[in-house]
């Protein structure tokens, strides 16, 4: 699904629990998804800390799982990438890194 119609499908159906009076947590790495009025009214944005640990070649990483108010500060993407092996797929020179 491209990225537009995913916000439309996933506002749509955050919508619809909310009006059937649903409690729970919705997880995303999608930051628009509360920007919705109607949703920013009901929800709030928190995030888990990470620790990456780098020890005799492996890359491993812990989370704290305790809910900070507002956006992550990190990111753990390429990180995520080394600690399974897959880092030599990362293009170096990608603008985005």
């Amino acid at each position: 699904t491209n990225s537009a119609e995913r916000q439309v499908a996933a506002r749509a159906v955050l919508r619809h629990l909310l009006a059937q009076v649903a409690i729970g947590v919705v997880t995303t790495h999608d930051l628009a998804l509360a920007d919705a009025p109607d949703l920013a009214e009901v929800a709030k944005r928190v995030h888990f800390r990470e620790t990456v640990h780098r020890e005799e070649g492996t890359t491993r990483l812990e989370f704290d799982y305790l809910m900070r108010p507002g956006l992550a500060q990190t990111s753990n993407a390429l990180a995520l990438l080394e600690a399974v092996g897959l880092d030599s797929l990362i293009d170096e020179t990608d603008p985005a890194k």
